[in-house]
């Protein structure tokens, strides 16, 4: 009986960190303390204003993803277009491309987020360029229309951080 007893007090104390925890995350100068109490419970807490896209941690989703893509346009088909496409917190972004053996070129912009935040738009200098946010560590280039590149090199279309 007596350690029947014990897990439910621990049960309540625990239930009693996560109310003290709840009552506390509205707090600003309590929010170490309500960090320490979630923590001890297995909980993690994202302040709201460090959300962005998908829910991401803004710490997560800026960085450079790159890609080998198919490059039509190269003289030996077999040659890629190789991408790199830098996102910093800001909502700007670096494109550098280089197809093949030419030379590399470097394009600076803004970008744009779409309303339920899984895809991004680059500006006109990236003619208009757009990428769905597949997660916070890869990126699927789309064609001109917007549209999932289908076929046996969709795969081809990924970009990874």
């Amino acid at each position: 009986m007596s350690k029947r007893v014990g897990k439910q007090g621990r049960s309540w104390q625990l239930a009693g960190l996560a109310v003290m925890s709840l009552a506390l995350a509205g707090c600003t100068g309590m929010q170490g303390m309500t960090d320490s109490v979630l923590g001890s419970i297995g909980l993690m807490r994202i302040p709201q204003t460090e959300r962005v896209p998908g829910g991401t941690d803004v710490a997560t989703w800026p960085g450079t993803y790159r890609g080998d893509l198919p490059c039509p346009l190269c003289a030996d088909p077999t040659q890629n277009l190789t991408l790199a496409l830098t996102l910093f917190s800001d909502s700007t972004y670096e494109l550098r491309s280089k197809p093949g053996s030419g030379s590399e070129q470097l394009l600076r912009g803004q970008f744009t987020f779409n309303a339920n935040e899984t895809r991004i738009t680059l500006d006109p200098q990236g003619q208009r360029r757009s990428f769905d946010i597949i997660s916070n560590t890869m990126l699927r280039m789309l064609d001109k229309d917007g549209q999932v590149i289908t076929g046996p090199e969709a795969h081809r279309f990924l970009l990874r951080k």
